[in-house]
């Protein structure tokens, strides 16, 4: 009887081994080509996989995979169970980043919920805003289209002061506290220095911008 219920208990065995060691064949794919190309796949964001050709759900290993680094592509071999698959398809290195939920005008404050996400090649990230919390807050200097990258040129902190802009000059020192008229020649936000023309005429000062939209010069 023994005997009998041997050869069915090992195939029910090996089965479940296999089940057991199977992985998702994405994860084997991004461990073989960080593993084998460290210096080029070992950098910052996350190895995602996707293929352009059918894979099986499950796979043992990888047996033999070709990767370009500069456009990620790869053409692999995977071993399931006693079966080979050659796949093909794309890994490359990729983060998550902030990306406008819609239109943003110039001069815009962007807030929280302006924002959405995309996941984008790491390689493709110079210049470009990757922290969101980095943005709110900030002001729109040039229009962003929505679901396209932020360059991080393109905000800066709100503007106080605009070109052009009737603004009160204040100067104190000690008990002497003054204050005028005059014209800002620039852009300015708080805390930045700006070139004011005093009212009437006259040489050009320079001042420092103040958050309630005044200007200071200092003594």
């Amino acid at each position: 009887m023994t005997r009998r219920l041997l050869p069915p208990l090992l195939a029910a065995l090996a089965l479940l081994s296999s089940s057991v060691f199977a992985a998702d064949p994405r994860a084997l794919i991004a461990q073989a080509v960080v593993a084998r190309w460290p210096d080029e796949a070992g950098g910052l964001g996350e190895m995602t996989v996707r293929f352009s050709t059918a894979a099986p759900v499950e796979a043992d290993s990888v047996e033999t995979i070709l990767w370009d680094p500069r456009s990620g592509g790869f053409d692999a071999v995977l071993a399931f169970g006693k079966r080979l698959a050659r796949v093909q398809g794309v890994a490359r290195l990729e983060e998550e980043i902030p990306v406008p939920a819609r239109r943003i005008t110039a001069g815009e404050t962007i807030a929280a919920d302006d924002l959405t996400t995309l996941r984008v090649p790491s390689a493709r990230l110079d210049g470009v805003l990757t922290d969101p919390d980095l943005a709110v807050g900030k002001e729109v200097r040039r229009a962003l289209p929505p679901g396209r990258a932020i360059p991080a040129a393109s905000l800066g902190d709100p503007l106080v002061i605009r070109r052009n802009q009737e603004v009160t000059i204040s100067y104190r020192s000690g008990g002497l506290a003054i204050t005028a008229r005059g014209k800002a020649l620039g852009d300015a936000a708080a805390g930045a220095p700006v070139r004011v023309a005093l009212s009437g005429g006259g040489t050009a000062i320079d001042a420092v911008a103040d958050a309630d939209g005044r200007v200071s010069v200092a003594p």
